[in-house]
């Protein structure tokens, strides 16, 4: 194996370009996704680095002799030049034999340090220097090996403790009861490596992956109770992990589909997102889809149910307009009834139309038909946020359960303070959202 083909490299003697080209190899080689490239690449990184570290201080000790050496004897010139070779015999076998790496640097080192038979005095000195400067080089070479043992395990602990929190991340998604509560996420912010930015990225990427698929299974599983990651966790990993600042190199990571999955129930806007309130920070967030936030006031008035009444009377009369006088002409030419026989007909059927298009409109992005639109009104769940539409459908149920009580019903409900016997029986709101937004916006000035 050579390890500087692993690391995309040429063989150089800067022992900081290779971390360098390590650490832009690493974020293509993480450790969960692919542990053999991983440990190829490690291994690499280590061989380049002892290689560049010898070759550095080589260089170093032919450009930098000695002080009392004013003038090198030809003898010390000719051992730095033979720990260069030594240097570069050693890079040449790593690249082709690592495991004989070590016994070749041995052999080399050695052959420098023995003496010449019948050496003179200057070759002696020189022997002398030669024996001093391969004593250092050991002595600097056991404390490199020692750093890169050290460095060596405490990576080892990173990747442990890596693990361990997925593990415990599996465990709670698993747990239907808790998933949601946000204290039971805290563990991932007392990881003792989160502040490093390595560990960071990779942790938030499968912590990331495992929330979006788990959400995507939630929503294609069939059944009511159908458990999801809900905002205010992902919210607060959001702010350790910086999901929402880094949007742009996590929709490179996955496919789109995935990543809208979380990106659209954060439902941040890239304006008003802080980049640097995550613990990684990120550059600016730039959405590929944008998605309104629905408005959140802080007071919320109820529409009366003189104004609810006006508004279903209103909507009545523009379905029947619009389709009950073309049904009701359709039926008398079909089937030959009279006119007030096929009005009644066409009366049923504006009452049938009028039932759907409500639903649809009501639990639409506006929230609203036109006579409650005219008027001001919404209709809303418990949270004040819009109804989906198996919510709305029994709403509409709901609606049709209360019209047999008639009178009795209509003399409950102006006692209900807006939120009728209906709305009571569905968990769903009519506000008054212009009255609503105008008293927020003047309280807040």
């Amino acid at each position: 194996m050579n390890p500087w083909a692993v690391l995309g490299i040429e063989p150089c003697d800067d022992p900081r370009a290779v971390k360098r080209a390590y650490a832009v190899k690493l974020k293509q080689n993480r450790p969960d996704d692919n542990p053999e490239a991983f440990q190829q690449l490690h291994s690499a990184y280590k061989q380049a680095l002892k290689v560049a570290q010898t070759r550095a201080r080589s260089r170093e000790a032919v450009e930098a002799p000695p002080e009392s050496m004013v003038q090198p004897e030809p003898a010390v010139a000719e051992v730095a030049r033979e720990t260069v070779e030594a240097a570069d015999a050693v890079e040449a076998v790593v690249a082709s034999e690592p495991s004989a790496a070590v016994t070749t640097e041995a052999a080399a080192l050695q052959s420098t340090s023995e003496p010449a038979p019948q050496a003179g005095a200057g070759e002696a000195a020189a022997q002398s220097q030669s024996v001093e400067l391969v004593a250092n080089t050991s002595e600097e070479d056991t404390e490199a090996d020692t750093e890169q043992t050290a460095e060596d395990a405490a990576r080892q602990l990173r990747i442990d403790e890596y693990h361990r929190v997925l593990e415990v991340v599996d465990e709670v998604l698993r747990d239907p009861l808790t998933i949601n509560r946000e204290d039971r996420w805290h563990f991932l912010g007392t990881s003792p490596y989160m502040l490093e930015d390595e560990y960071n990225w990779n942790l938030g990427l499968a912590v990331f992956e495992r929330f979006a698929r788990f959400n995507q299974e939630a929503a294609n599983r069939k059944g009511k109770y159908r458990t999801h990651v809900t905002e205010n966790v992902l919210a607060y990993c959001d702010q350790l992990f910086g999901w929402s600042g880094n949007a742009r190199a996590y929709y490179k990571q996955f496919d789109e589909d995935l990543a809208d999955t979380l990106f659209d129930a954060l439902q941040l806007d890239s304006e008003e997102r802080d980049p640097t309130s995550a613990i990684r920070g990120g550059s600016k967030l730039i959405r590929q889809k944008t998605k309104v936030v629905a408005e959140q006031l802080n007071y919320y008035f109820f529409g009366s149910v003189l104004g609810r009444t006006v508004a279903v009377i209103l909507d009545i009369l523009l379905v029947h307009l619009t389709i009950g006088v073309f049904a009701t002409a359709i039926i008398m030419k079909v089937s030959g009834l009279s006119e007030s026989d096929a009005g009644l007909y066409g009366a049923l059927v504006s009452a049938g139309l009028y039932l759907i298009a409500t639903w649809l409109a009501e639990c639409s992005e506006w929230q609203t038909t036109p006579g409650k639109w005219l008027l001001g009104y919404r209709v809303t769940d418990k949270n004040f946020r819009r109804v989906g539409y198996w919510h709305g459908l029994w709403r509409s149920f709901s609606f049709l359960l209360t019209i047999p009580t008639y009178k009795i019903g209509w003399f409950i409900n102006c006692f209900l303070g807006g939120n009728l016997m209906h709305d009571r029986l569905s968990r769903t709101h009519v506000i008054n959202y212009r009255k609503s937004r105008e008293e927020h916006l003047r309280r807040q000035g």
